[in-house]
């Protein structure tokens, strides 16, 4: 990766955790993907009231918000909106999730501070092709599942809970790589259900170093905490002694 791409990576990765920092998992392209027009805000998707709606805070307050939530066709939808001095994030993406529950068709659109989000996987006769902003490729599928370089962090959320259940062998990637998970010290916080307790867990083969999430009672994904912290709506709150912890 080109010292200016780790630069911006890096510094939105600090933005939203899950969503921009497993760019470091792709390799470098073959051959670099022909250049799109990013979708324009206006035609991304709109979550309706039924959304899962989380937040985008930090210490200085709230710089945007990301939805989750099931179309008529059973893919999963996501919208992720922010403004981070200055640097605007809007980007929707879709997944299908096939019987194992691994996502079998992924498309993001939108833009980033780094351009371009587009980002494409499809699955067809055991085989996957993808098509990010830092490569593209093939190769065969069998139990591994797709990282995506890009778009709304909660798009991963699967993917946490899928190595959670895999227990310590962990999961295959795609592009490359293999991800474990390890479970630290519980919780309690408050939130607009009352008293809730949460797990933090550390995933590992994402990054150089282990990646810090958090996860309920059922190792299901709850949040993304650190200076800027992806949480539910209404638990904002409790990231300060989140992040102590």
């Amino acid at each position: 990766m080109k010292p200016g791409r780790v630069l911006v990576a890096s510094l939105l990765a600090a933005a939203a955790p899950m969503s921009l920092s497993v760019a470091y998992a792709h390799q470098a392209p073959a051959a670099a993907p022909a250049a799109t027009t990013p979708v324009p805000k206006e035609q991304l998707l709109k979550p309706g009231p039924e959304a899962d709606h989380y937040v985008v805070v930090s210490d200085a307050g709230k710089h945007g918000d990301m939805w989750r939530w099931t179309l008529p066709d059973g893919r999963i939808a996501f919208r992720h909106s922010q403004s981070l001095r200055g640097w605007i994030t809007e980007t929707d993406a879709t997944v299908r999730y096939g019987p194992d529950g691994r996502p079998t068709e992924i498309v993001v659109r939108g833009i980033t501070p780094s351009g371009d989000a587009s980002e494409t996987y499809t699955e067809e006769g055991g085989n996957a092709r993808w098509t990010s902003i830092v490569d593209s490729g093939t190769g065969p599928v069998g139990k591994k599942i797709y990282l995506p370089s890009g778009g709304p962090g909660l798009v991963n959320a699967r993917l946490i809970e899928l190595i959670a259940a895999a227990g310590e062998q962990g999961v295959e990637l795609l592009p490359s790589g293999r991800a474990s998970i390890t479970f630290g010290p519980s919780l309690a916080i408050q939130g607009p259900a009352g008293s809730k307790t949460v797990k933090l867990a550390f995933l590992r083969g994402i990054l150089s170093s282990p990646l810090p999430v958090w996860v309920d009672e059922n190792n299901k994904y709850f949040a993304d905490v650190g200076w800027i912290s992806v949480m539910p709506a209404g638990y904002e709150a409790n990231a300060k002694a989140m992040r102590d912890a």
